[in-house]
C-alpha cells in the first residue's frame, strides 16, 4: 500500500504547477501566525496579560488579508480560508477567562464554538447534492451523513488502532516532557469526561482543521511531503500557549505522526483516536499513574 501511495504521490507532483500565488498562499499567512504566536509565547512567559492585545490584532490582520487577497487577486481561498480559522481558534481561546489555565471547560467553550463552522467550510467538499427544481434539498444531504457515519463506525479497527497509537505518543510525551494535568482526580467520572472532551471536541476540531484542511489544500499544490512538514510545524506554533519549547518541539513530531498517518490512510478514523488519547493518557491518565 505504502508503495502504490508512493507512486502516486510521485505522479500528482510531475503533474503539479506551483505558482507564485501558490507560494504566497502558504507562506504570507503563515508568517503572520509565526509573529502572533511570537506575541503570545512572550506575553504568556512574561505574565503580560495586555500583550496579548498584540496577539488578537496580529491574528485579525492575518484573517482579513486571508479574506481580501484571494478576492483582490481572483485566486482559490482554499488554504486561505483555513489559515483565518486558525486565527479565528486563537483569537477565540484568547477571549476565554481562564485562558491561563488550561482546563476541560476552556476547551469546551472554545471548540464547542468551532464545531459547525469547520462543518459549513467543509460541505462543499464532503457533501454533493444539488438544488434542483421542485425537489427538497436537505434529503440528499441527509442520505450523505448517513453515509459517513456508517463508514465511520465500520471503522473499528482503524479506531483501535488510533487508539493504541495515541496511548504509545502520550507516554513519550509524558515522559519526555510532561503536560499540565487537565483533570484533578481519576474517577470514572473525571476520565469519562475528560475522554468526551479531549478526542470528540478537541482533537476532532484540530484534526478537521490541521489533517482534514490545511494538509489537504496545501497536499494539492505542494504535495504530501510539503504539506506534512508545513502542517507539522503550523500545529507546533499553536501550541505555543504553553510557553515550552520542549512542548512545542513534541507538537511538531507528532504533527509529523499524524500527518504522514492521514496522508497514508486518509481516515479521520484513526488521527482523530490517536491525537484524542495522546492528549488523554499524556494530561489526564499518566500523571496518576506514574
Amino acid at each position: 500500500m505504502f508503495r502504490d501511495a508512493l507512486i502516486g504521490y510521485r505522479e500528482s507532483l510531475n503533474q503539479r504547477a506551483v505558482s507564485r500565488y501558490d507560494v504566497m498562499a502558504v507562506f504570507l499567512p503563515l508568517l503572520l501566525l509565526v509573529l502572533a504566536e511570537f506575541l503570545l509565547f512572550s506575553a504568556s512567559r512574561d505574565a503580560n496579560i495586555s500583550g496579548t492585545t498584540n496577539v488578537v490584532l496580529v491574528h485579525a490582520i492575518n484573517i482579513a488579508i486571508c479574506i481580501i487577497v484571494p478576492i483582490v487577486f481572483k485566486l482559490d481561498n482554499s488554504i486561505y480560508q483555513v489559515y483565518s480559522l486558525i486565527s479565528v481558534l486563537r483569537i477565540l481561546s484568547i477571549g476565554m477567562p481562564n485562558f491561563g489555565g488550561i482546563t476541560l471547560d476552556w476547551a469546551i467553550l472554545v471548540y464547542l464554538a468551532m464545531i459547525p463552522v469547520l462543518l459549513f467550510a467543509l460541505m462543499d467538499e464532503r457533501f454533493s447534492f444539488t438544488m434542483e427544481p421542485g425537489e427538497f434539498p436537505f434529503r440528499k444531504l441527509g442520505k450523505q451523513m448517513a453515509m459517513h457515519y456508517r463508514s465511520l463506525t465500520d471503522s473499528v479497527s482503524q479506531i483501535t488502532i488510533g487508539v493504541v497509537g495515541g496511548s504509545v505518543l502520550g507516554l513519550i510525551g509524558y515522559l519526555l516532557i510532561g503536560m499540565p494535568e487537565t483533570v484533578s482526580g481519576l474517577s470514572v467520572g473525571d476520565l469519562i469526561k475528560a475522554a468526551l472532551v479531549l478526542i470528540l471536541v478537541v482533537a476532532l476540531v484540530e484534526e478537521l482543521l490541521f489533517r482534514r484542511m490545511l494538509l489537504k489544500r496545501v497536499a494539492r499544490r505542494f504535495g504530501p511531503a510539503m504539506a506534512v512538514l508545513v502542517t507539522a510545524f503550523v500545529f507546533a506554533i499553536m501550541h505555543s500557549g504553553y510557553v515550552s519549547l520542549p512542548i512545542m518541539a513534541f507538537m511538531f513530531l507528532t504533527g509529523l505522526v499524524l500527518g504522514t498517518v492521514y496522508v497514508l490512510t486518509g481516515r479521520l478514523a484513526i488521527v482523530v483516536p490517536m491525537h484524542g488519547m495522546m492528549l488523554l493518557t499524556m494530561t489526564a491518565l499518566y500523571p496518576f499513574i506514574f
